[in-house]
């Protein structure tokens, strides 16, 4: 009713806050906006309207600023401070305080400045990115046919963009080609610098706080009073876990929001961070969950399956222990690392680079400078270090039971499909959703179709990042995970190298499931090494056609003999098909080689996982596809891959 009675009001200040909108809600409301050029200034604060109702506002905001062409826009403010999306808050460039999540109209001529400006920053070393692939969203050109569900989807189109692109080192002022239209979002970081502070908090102060929060003094009423008498008494002392433990005794279990600011605003000041993670016990289970999400930029360690992506700033507390116990894992993982390393030294096709293809601790820059793992290596006090974890662990037949149907749909997809009670809306965000499924993880283990049954909840076009982060979220984690290579398959090609960078090139490669198609550029030390493996396989199971179809630089190719004694040249894109006869499959699914046991599949970890159209050519109760006929089938589910790309 409001978002139809607005299409006919003039206001100039339209002030809703606390008001109890939701994503749903605020969206009918800027229907009933979307025609307004009078209003000056929009109060969304205090509303549950999540990232989505907040990124609707941002695309409405940008719709409404006062350009050349419509000089008559009057709007200055849209504020939507605890809108439940604090990690997402979108933010106006200031040169003094860069950091934070951006939103920009490349249809604006200021949004290119801010991108160029916040480039050379990053070349100045002030900040950094946190990705190097943001995602732009495209506005699309919807067919009359399609202009329903272009509506239902925002009239958005969502794909990758490379920032590190836009800005060209050692060319100074020259940029490569910016987006001239579509929202591009991504988070850019402020280096900052930890002080050294030893004055401590006395206990007479903290006496007196309570007493005063207690009641003691009238004029300390109310969360904003209570949060302005605690800022005033602590400064920039430090204090203990027990201070704080005392502190927040007297705040009512109630007042959830001041509970999280006081932790958020006290856990940089404790002086015994030999656990830091002890701050936010004093919280309850969902208050905990609130203060990692805000305390350690969207990172949150699962000790169970801490394979994924982090940005941490090693002079936050929270921060640095990640990082800490990420260094504990990798030495746990050694054996597992001098194991592979000792297997496959001394194999056909010449030297394999691990240590620069990088295993368990991968894409590692601390400010953005590259970084190489060392037994010596000493975790800094500052700085921000960002990498990529694999946890190469893989479960053993008897505790690697995965999770049941039924237990999957309650813990799982059960959240997945919540709806909300009015308008039947999803509940969670594709982000919130993969969340979900980690957390899962942390718990259980899955199998292959369960991990494919829950990508078909996510488009290949519109959802791209969420794919990729549910397969890498639930990578480890994985009961029949000689299957992965099939699941691989039901990416888009964009999708099989964002997982590959992420992963690596050595945690993907499967010699037991070797048979595909592939398309490496030799250039890249990982795509070498995929080869090289390749080359050896073809020579041990002395199959002279097991390399088919060759094509370098999309030229018909023969591979010379000398390749298989280290002869791969370090350039040229080639493409060819892996393929197994029946005889060399059986031998090498049950003992892991045609001419070794060293490396015996665990009888768990074999999958009979296979898309439908792949499963005719494959051998009985596997994934596993014999001889060349498949081949056809593959390269046009692949063209279809493609074009959803598009």
């Amino acid at each position: 009713y409001l978002g139809h009675a607005l299409k006919s009001l003039k206001l100039e200040t339209l002030n809703l806050a606390e008001t109890r909108f939701t994503t749903a809600g605020v969206k009918y409301l800027l229907g009933g906006l979307k025609a307004d050029e009078s209003l000056v200034e929009l109060v969304l604060d205090g509303n549950a309207l999540l990232v989505d109702g907040v990124k609707a506002c941002m695309r409405w905001r940008h719709s409404k600023l006062r350009t050349e062409d419509h000089p008559e826009r009057k709007l200055k403010k849209v504020s939507m401070v605890h809108c439940g999306a604090e990690g997402f808050a979108p933010i106006d460039f200031e040169e003094a305080t860069p950091s934070g999540r951006y939103l920009l109209d490349m249809s604006q001529p200021a949004s290119h400045k801010t991108i160029k400006k916040l480039a050379e920053m990053q070349a100045e070393g002030v900040g950094m990115f946190d990705r190097k692939v943001a995602p732009l969203v495209l506005q699309a050109k919807a067919r009359r046919e399609e202009e329903e569900e272009a509506e239902e989807a925002g009239g958005h189109v969502q794909g990758p963009w490379m920032i590190n692109l836009a800005f060209e080192e050692g060319a100074t002022g020259k940029w490569g080609e910016l987006p001239k239209k579509g929202l591009l979002e991504f988070r850019w970081i402020e280096k900052r610098r930890m002080e050294v502070n030893t004055k401590q908090l006395s206990a007479a102060v903290v006496k007196n706080l309570k007493v005063k929060l207690e009641g003691g003094n009238t004029s300390v009423q109310g969360s904003k009073s209570r949060m302005e008498a605690v800022t005033k008494a602590v400064g920039d002392s430090t204090l203990t876990i027990q201070q704080l433990t005392d502190i927040l005794s007297v705040i009512p279990d109630s007042h959830i929001q001041e509970r999280i600011n006081l932790i958020i605003k006290c856990c940089r000041l404790l002086s015994d961070l030999e656990n830091p993670r002890q701050a936010r016990s004093i919280l309850e289970k969902e208050e905990r969950k609130l203060v990692a999400h805000r305390t350690t930029s969207d990172t949150v360690l699962c000790v169970n399956n801490a394979t994924g992506y982090y940005l941490l700033d090693l002079s936050r507390p929270f921060d640095r222990e990640i990082a800490q116990e990420l260094l504990d894992l990798k030495k746990k993982m050694e054996p597992e690392e001098t194991w592979l390393e000792t297997y496959l030294t001394g194999r056909g096709g010449g030297k394999r680079d691990i240590s620069r293809i990088g295993v368990v601790w991968r894409n590692a820059t601390l400010d953005s400078r590259h970084i190489t793992w060392t037994p010596t290596w000493a975790l800094p006090h500052q700085g921000l270090l960002s990498l990529d974890f694999v946890d190469i662990r893989r479960p053993a037949d008897i505790p690697a039971v995965p999770i049941s149907e039924h237990d999957l749909g309650e813990m799982v997809l059960k959240k997945w499909n919540q709806k909300s009670s009015i308008l039947g809306l999803d509940v969670h965000s594709d982000e919130g959703k993969v969340a979900i499924a980690r957390e899962a993880s942390n718990e259980v283990y899955f199998k292959c179709d369960q991990i494919a049954q829950m990508l078909t909840y996510f488009k290949p076009h519109k959802s791209m990042q969420s794919r990729i982060d549910l397969v890498v979220a639930t990578w480890s984690r994985v009961s029949d995970w000689h299957g992965l290579a099939n699941l691989l398959r039901m990416l888009t090609p964009f999708e099989h190298k964002c997982v590959l960078h992420r992963i690596g090139h050595i945690n993907t490669f499967d010699e037991v499931m070797a048979v595909g198609f592939y398309e490496l550029n030799l250039a890249h030390v990982g795509d070498r090494f995929i080869f090289q493996e390749l080359l050896h396989l073809s020579q041990r199971e002395k199959k002279d056609e097991s390399l088919i179809h060759p094509l370098l630089d999309g030229q018909t190719f023969s591979i010379p003999a000398k390749w298989i004694l280290g002869g791969v040249p370090e350039f040229g894109v080639l493409s060819f098909f892996y393929v197994r006869d029946k005889t060399t499959a059986t031998r090498v699914l049950e003992y892991g080689s045609v001419d070794h046991n060293k490396k015996e599949p665990p009888r768990g970890s074999m999958s009979s996982f296979v898309e439908e159209y792949l499963r005719p050519h494959c051998l009985e109760d596997t994934g596993c596809p014999v001889g060349d006929a498949w081949t056809h089938a593959f390269m046009c589910r692949r063209g279809r891959n493609k074009l959803a790309e598009k």
